[in-house]
């Protein structure tokens, strides 16, 4: 167990590392989150391989009550809050307020030159609005349908064959990067900084700034590079493959 400060250990939560044997117990706590489309289940694991990140669990009389990924990036000034959850039974007590004290405590302590706290919201309520600065707006668009019916439906849009479709569709056709054109467009010129908001790379609901250390993360990644021009671009996109998520009643 992680050591637990006095003033919370009064909450009669324990804190904990999360482990690979911890996922099933997670996954019950988890259930039905974000309408069935929770991304947790296939991150889980590669998060706990992830260099500089944490995931922290509150235990209550032994049981899984809450998770919280921190992920120190942005030469380490950085601490990017994810994965927050709490048991049903236990929303609306605190527990999700004590165990983001506990994180932000923890990580400080093992990174004390972590200055800003970024976080995801689905919903900005007024209270966010008045403690954290919006870095960006993202929609989501949401489409079902049966992964057999893909091609099919892809043809419907005219996208059978993609490589095709987006040469004859796009006049240059978007252009992919590699990683020493990625490094060069990103880092060591000022082209981007009119595409992406507040110079920051949003990858996955992640905002990086444009640091050698965050591009160092990202690169490690499989994500497909995207731009329009490299002489001038106007939009980039980084492209990642699909992904299973468990699906609820109301998808």
């Amino acid at each position: 167990m992680l050591q637990l400060p006095e003033a919370l250990s009064q909450a009669g939560l324990q804190f904990s590392g999360a482990t690979e044997e911890d996922f099933d117990e997670i996954m019950v706590m988890s259930q039905g989150l974000h309408g069935g489309l929770d991304y947790l289940p296939t991150r889980y694991m590669d998060w706990l391989q992830e260099t500089n990140r944490t995931v922290i669990l509150a235990r209550k009389q032994g049981k899984v009550i809450a998770l919280e990924s921190v992920f120190v990036i942005d030469d380490g000034e950085t601490m990017l809050l994810q994965g927050l959850r709490v048991a049903p039974q236990e929303r609306g007590k605190g527990v999700a307020g004590v165990l983001q004290r506990f994180c932000s405590d923890l990580v400080k302590s093992k990174f004390p030159d972590v200055k800003v706290t970024r976080l995801t919201r689905v919903q900005l309520l007024p209270k966010d609005s008045q403690k954290y600065r919006l870095i960006t707006k993202q929609g989501v668009l949401l489409v079902r349908f049966r992964a057999e019916e893909l091609k099919l439906r892809l043809s419907d849009l005219g996208l059978g064959d993609i490589q095709s479709s987006l040469s004859t569709s796009f006049k240059p056709p978007p252009v992919r990067l590699d990683n020493t054109a990625v490094r060069r467009l990103y880092l060591t010129s000022d082209r981007m900084l009119g595409v992406l908001p507040n110079a920051t790379i949003i990858q996955n609901w992640q905002p990086f700034k444009l640091l050698p250390s965050n591009m160092a993360i990202l690169l490690k990644k499989d994500i497909d590079w995207m731009v329009d021009d490299v002489a001038n671009p106007t939009v980039t996109s980084l492209c990642t493959f699909p992904f299973r998520v468990p699906i609820g009643d109301d998808w």
